[in-house]
């Protein structure tokens, strides 16, 4: 079979909810307060894919999908306050809705020449079209006094984004001891009427002392256009995802590694490995 074609499709949602009520008393006022918490997440995934063998050294395999990313913040709080026993109790309510999604279409391409068994080329390319949208709602009322609701203008951004990519890369060998990949990727990213590019080598070896003793060492440099945003140190499915912008820079890296690594009776694995990453 030297062609085929297949596809997949993938849905899911989740939801976290809580609340808590506190009372609070002094000698002229009492109060208590609800406040209730709603999350959402969830993600859309459809792909379809095609693979082919064109020659015996000639491979190609080529994807079109769609993901959606949805993540929706909900909070309810209603205050009760009354000033003495005689006096009608005041209720305030109040609610805010965050909401945020980032749907890309893509289409990707890749190709797989072996001219000979110790050369392995791979290159091809990536088109994303990414849409973030955030949406920002929020009300005021007070219950007990029949009063209109005050509302804030609500806030609704889309933010259209162009991604680009193309690679290639040689997975080759030199006599028995010495393994390397060398490739070369290069990156554009338009958003807002702004362009940014990025070049991106990398390279990994690895050279065999023995047989069961090697040494390994690698480079790479890496851009990132999408950047997460969150208020804690942990990472959370209601962190947001902004992309860059004309004031906001791609993050940047470039990250060296080596290691020794060593079979034993090809059972027990041993390695010590460290790294540098530089960022910007």
């Amino acid at each position: 079979d030297r062609h085929r074609l297949s596809g997949n499709f993938y849905m899911g949602h989740d939801n976290l909810g809580f609340g808590y009520k506190a009372n609070t008393q002094t000698n002229n006022m009492s109060g208590d307060q609800t406040i209730n918490f709603k999350f959402g997440w969830g993600n859309i995934l459809g792909a379809l894919q095609y693979t082919g063998i064109l020659t015996n050294k000639f491979f190609f395999n080529s994807t079109l999908s769609y993901t959606n990313y949805d993540n929706k913040i909900g909070i309810s709080a209603i205050t009760k306050v009354q000033e003495d026993s005689l006096s009608a109790p005041i209720k305030q309510k109040a609610d805010l809705y965050l909401r945020t999604q980032i749907n890309d279409l893509n289409a990707n391409f890749n190709f797989e020449y072996t001219p000979i068994q110790q050369h392995q080329i791979k290159f091809g390319g990536n088109y994303i079209w990414h849409t973030f949208v955030q949406k920002y709602e929020c009300e005021q009322n007070m219950i007990s006094n029949d009063e209109m609701p005050i509302e804030i203008p609500a806030f609704e951004d889309n933010t259209i984004g162009h991604e680009v990519s193309l690679y290639i890369e040689d997975n080759f060998t030199i006599g028995h001891f010495f393994k390397a990949n060398a490739g070369l990727r290069y990156s554009t990213f338009f958003v807002n009427e702004t362009n940014y590019h990025s070049l991106e080598p990398r390279l990994s070896t690895r050279f065999l002392i023995t047989s069961d003793l090697s040494i390994k060492a690698s480079y790479s440099r890496m851009s990132q256009y999408i950047l997460m945003l969150t208020s804690n140190n942990m990472s959370f499915p209601t962190d947001l995802w902004v992309p860059v912008t004309d004031s906001i820079k791609p993050m940047k890296s470039n990250q060296f590694s080596l290691g020794v690594y060593y079979d034993l009776k090809k059972t027990y694995n041993f390695s010590v490995e460290g790294y540098c990453k530089l960022m910007k």
